[in-house]
C-alpha cells in the first residue's frame, strides 16, 4: 500500500466540497453543534521503528496561522505562511524535510485526495464512499493500466480535529467561496473537489476495494479524546497485502 506512513493525514488535506447549498462553516456548525473550536499546536508522530516526526503550528495575535515548523529525525524545516485576505503565500526555509512539507502532510494512503470523487455521503455529510484512480500492472498485457478503486470511510461523532487549523490558515474561507490565489489561480473544479471531500467528523476507518470489489487494504484509527471531544492521542494500523504499518500520534491544541 502506497504512502502508508501518512495514515493519519487523511483528514488533513485541502480536503473536498459537499453536494449541498451550505458553506463548509455552516455544515461544521450544524453537525458539531456547540463544539469548542481548537487549533492544533503540535503533532508528534512515531512509528514502530521508534522514528519520530514533530510538527508545530504558530499563530499570530489574531489567531491566524503564520508558520509550521517540523523535525523528522535530523532533518528540520520551517514553513512561513501568510494570508492577507486576498492571497495565501507559503515559503519554506531551513533544511527541507520531505515528510513535513505541506504537500506531504496532506497525503493519505493511495491517491484518494488527488483523483478521488465522492460517490456517497453519510448522514453527517461526511464523504463515506470515494472512487479514485490507481495505476496497476496488468499481467495479461504486460503493461500498466489505470483502474478505478473505492474507499469506504467511517467516522466517529467528534468534530474534525483539523477544521479550526484549516480555518486559521484561510482554507475554509477558500472553500466557503472567497476568491483567494495560491500563487496561481486555482481552477473552480479544484475548489469544488476540495469542498466535496471535506470531512466534518474524525475518520476512524477506511476499507479500500479494487474493481472486483475485493478488499485490498484497511486503515483503522483509535483516538483518546479530551473533555472537548478532541483527540490527544491516536493509534492507527494500515494493512495492505502483506504489508502493515502502525503509527502513534500525540496532539496538543491552543
Amino acid at each position: 500500500m502506497k504512502q502508508l506512513k501518512y495514515v493519519f493525514a487523511i483528514g488533513l488535506g485541502i480536503t473536498m466540497l459537499t453536494a449541498c447549498n451550505n458553506s463548509a462553516s455552516e455544515d461544521f456548525e450544524e453537525i458539531n453543534e456547540g463544539a469548542t473550536k481548537k487549533r492544533l499546536k503540535t503533532i508528534v508522530v512515531s512509528n514502530q521503528q521508534n522514528q519520530t516526526a514533530t510538527s508545530q503550528f504558530t499563530y499570530d495575535s489574531e489567531k491566524k496561522l503564520v508558520g509550521i515548523s517540523g523535525t523528522d529525525g535530523t532533518d528540520a524545516t520551517l514553513i512561513n505562511y501568510n494570508n492577507d485576505g486576498s492571497t495565501i503565500k507559503v515559503a519554506q526555509t531551513s533544511n527541507p524535510s520531505q515528510s513535513l512539507s505541506i504537500e506531504e502532510l496532506y497525503k493519505a494512503p493511495y491517491n484518494v485526495y488527488e483523483t478521488g470523487e465522492v460517490v456517497e455521503y453519510d448522514s453527517n455529510k461526511n464523504p463515506s464512499k470515494v472512487s479514485f484512480e490507481e495505476v496497476v500492472y496488468d499481467w495479461d498485457t504486460d503493461s500498466y493500466i489505470t483502474e478505478v478503486y473505492t474507499a469506504e470511510m467511517f467516522y466517529d461523532n467528534k468534530p474534525n480535529l483539523y477544521f479550526s487549523t484549516l480555518e486559521a490558515a484561510g482554507i475554509i474561507d477558500v472553500l466557503d467561496g472567497v476568491d483567494i490565489s495560491f500563487g496561481v489561480n486555482p481552477q473552480a473544479s479544484e475548489i469544488i473537489k476540495a469542498r466535496k471531500l471535506l470531512p466534518l467528523n474524525n475518520l476512524i476507518k477506511v476499507i479500500y476495494k479494487n474493481t472486483d470489489n475485493a478488499i485490498i487494504g484497511t486503515l483503522t484509527i483509535d483516538y483518546t479524546y479530551d473533555e472537548d471531544g478532541y483527540p490527544i492521542k491516536g493509534s492507527g494500523l494500515a494493512i495492505g497485502g502483506e504489508e502493515s504499518i502502525s503509527i502513534n500520534v500525540a496532539y496538543t491544541y491552543e
